[in-house]
């Protein structure tokens, strides 16, 4: 815990990031979230939760897959193609909703739509 809080204090991108976030969040009305690859999930680092009584989570230090999410699967798409394979190697994919990709192949058809999209 001590790691984590000298970390979140020293370190210049949270600073920078919350910025960008709050504006975003007051802009779109959603909750806004930035994490970082650790240990082959995404970790959440910071967030800015959505003021909506319907929202998701801020979810701040928790770890998600990351073909389970949208913020797992655009670190993914930033990624080489090696690099891919590496990290989700032949680990099973974990489905979590009707819609959680499970394959190799259907994830990397999404990161490519990821990418072509920007």
């Amino acid at each position: 815990m001590e790691l984590g809080l000298v970390f979140a204090s020293s370190s210049n991108i949270l600073f920078r990031a919350r910025t960008v976030m709050n504006r975003l969040a007051e802009k779109t009305g959603e909750t806004v979230k930035v994490g970082i690859l650790s240990n082959d999930q995404v970790l959440i680092v910071a967030a800015v939760e959505s003021a909506h009584q319907l929202h998701t989570r801020g979810d701040r230090g928790t770890r998600w897959p990351l073909h389970s999410s949208s913020l797992g699967k655009s670190i993914l798409s930033a990624l080489p193609p090696e690099e891919i394979a590496e990290i989700i190697g032949n680990k099973r994919l974990q489905r979590f909703t009707k819609n959680t990709l499970t394959t190799l192949h259907d994830l990397e058809r999404e990161l490519k739509r990821i990418r072509t999209r920007g």
